[in-house]
Order: structure tokens, then sequence, then C-alpha cells
């Protein structure tokens, strides 16, 4: 905590939860891999993705659509702020 403050440590990883801190209605994985010109693995999203919801930083909503369902990811708001 000292050292990275509230970021992660990982340069993908905080990239992408500071966009979705700033985001109010989240973003899809299109709009993630946006983030990086589209120059960023889709397995290194995934990962990255995967360990922020390891721990428990970000939501993930199913969208219905017409066809296949979509994720939103949304940042989980610190209890912190909760208790504001």
């Amino acid at each position: 905590m000292y050292i990275f403050g509230n970021s992660i440590g990982n340069k993908t990883t905080d990239t992408i939860l500071d966009a979705l801190k700033a985001s109010g209605n989240g973003l899809s994985k299109t709009e993630i891999h946006g983030l990086f010109g589209n120059h960023k693995s889709i397995t290194s999203i995934d990962g990255a993705l995967s360990f922020l919801s390891q721990l428990g930083k970000i939501e993930i909503e199913i969208e219905k659509t017409n066809g296949r369902s979509r994720k939103i990811y949304h940042a989980k708001k610190a209890k912190e702020d909760d208790e504001k």
C-alpha cells in the first residue's frame, strides 16, 4: 500500500481499473481492448480482468442482446466510499 498506493502494480491491470472507475456505465471487453489502441492481446486483458475479479475490484454484468450476451465490467466502489 505504501509503495503503490491504490494501484495494483501492473500497468495493464491499473489502466483497466482506472478506466472502469472513470466510466459511469462500465466498459465492454471491446471498449477495454480499445484503451490499448487494440494492441494488447486478449489473453493479457483476460488475465487482468480475472485478477481484478479475484481481488474483488470489479463486478461483471451480463447484458442481454438480440444475439450473444455481452459482459460489461464495472469497478466496485471502495467500502470507505459507501460509508460517506
